[in-house]
C-alpha cells in the first residue's frame, strides 16, 4: 500500500509559522515581553480563523448570501451577540 502525505491547505503555512514564532519566543527558557506573546497569539489565532474560513468556503455546497453575511457580522462585532 503506497504511503501518502497528506497535503495541506496554503494557509496552513500561516498557522505553522505563527506557532513556530510563537513557540520561539520561549525557546531557552526566555520569557517573553507580554505585549509580545499577546501579538504572537493574535497572529496565530488568525492564522487558524483564516486556515478555517478557507476551508469552509471551499466546502460544497456554497453558503448563500444571508449565511455570509452573518459570518461577516459576526467577524465585524468580535463573535458578539448583535451578529
Amino acid at each position: 500500500m503506497p504511503w501518502h502525505r497528506k497535503v495541506l491547505p496554503m494557509a496552513s503555512d500561516a498557522v505553522i509559522v505563527a506557532r513556530n514564532h510563537l513557540a520561539g519566543l520561549y525557546a531557552n527558557g526566555k520569557k517573553p515581553d507580554r505585549e509580545v506573546e499577546a501579538q504572537a497569539r493574535r497572529n496565530l489565532t488568525a492564522a487558524k480563523l483564516e486556515r478555517a474560513v478557507r476551508e469552509a468556503v471551499a466546502a460544497f455546497p456554497p453558503l448563500t448570501d444571508e449565511q455570509r453575511g452573518r459570518v461577516v457580522r459576526l467577524l465585524m462585532t468580535g463573535g458578539g451577540a448583535d451578529a
